[in-house]
């Protein structure tokens, strides 16, 4: 049997009245309730890889099925990880068609009772260039703080199967420009066994030296080095190819 994933009516009711109000909640210690109602109980893997303190920088992939929703992944994360995580996530969910601007208005407002950085869903639009170039300078002022600790997952959507997909352009660049402030770029992989939920915590990524390449170049190498390890955290199955060596 699959894991059950109960609706979280015990922070439900309170996160909608801090969301109407502007007000502010600990996202660890919902994340943390919202866990312990999971049957079978999450299951981590690898734990001494979990950062006790910050900076580090959390990368993940971005795994959703029917029936499991992809804000599973930030809680589980946010309930290993013994500090706060500052999450970037969607501002909107493109696959409610015309409610897509009610979900903005959801999921901005979400983002700040946790003070979380918003940013226009991918894949990428013109007119949200702007939007996307305060999310990425928000974060990257949150990496300065000497203990930040920033989660992220770089395919920033669900690809079928919740196999590993291709990154957008830049995201590569994006990463590499955070680790500069915040450091150990840790992999973690989520995905579910036969009975459970699981995260599987990876050894610190070593980004590869800047070299003579051009920016696209380095985005690319970034990019694979990033996923691939969080490849090796997770089945087989799930890794979409990330294991050879790109072309360029």
């Amino acid at each position: 049997m699959p894991p059950r994933y109960p609706l979280p009516w015990r922070i439900a009711f309170p996160l909608f009245s801090d969301t109407l109000r502007a007000g502010s909640r600990a996202f660890q210690t919902d994340a943390r309730n919202c866990i312990a109602l999971l049957s079978p109980p999450l299951q981590i893997l690898n734990p001494q890889h979990i950062p006790l303190h910050g900076p580090a920088l959390l990368v993940t992939n971005h795994y959703s099925r029917p029936g499991f929703q992809a804000w599973w992944i930030a809680l589980a994360i946010s309930a290993a990880v013994p500090v706060e995580v500052h999450w970037m996530i969607t501002d909107a969910w493109t696959f409610l068609g015309p409610l897509t601007p009610l979900s903005h208005w959801i999921l901005t407002r979400i983002a700040r009772v946790y003070g979380f950085t918003s940013t226009p869903p991918m894949p990428p639009t013109e007119k949200d260039v702007e939007a996307r170039a305060r999310a990425v300078r928000r974060v990257i002022e949150v990496a300065r703080e000497p203990e930040a600790v920033i989660a992220l997952a770089p395919e920033g959507r669900d690809y079928p199967k919740g196999i590993l997909g291709p990154l957008p352009s830049g995201v590569g660049r994006f990463i590499e420009k955070l680790a500069t402030h915040c450091q150990p770029i840790l992999p973690i992989g989520v995905y579910e066994n036969d009975e459970s939920l699981c995260l599987s915590f990876g050894p610190p990524i070593v980004l590869p030296t800047s070299s003579k390449t051009t920016a696209q170049v380095q985005d690319q190498i970034v990019g694979w080095q990033v996923m691939s390890a969080i490849a090796q955290q997770l089945p087989p199955h799930l890794r979409g190819g990330y294991e050879s060596q790109p072309a360029h």
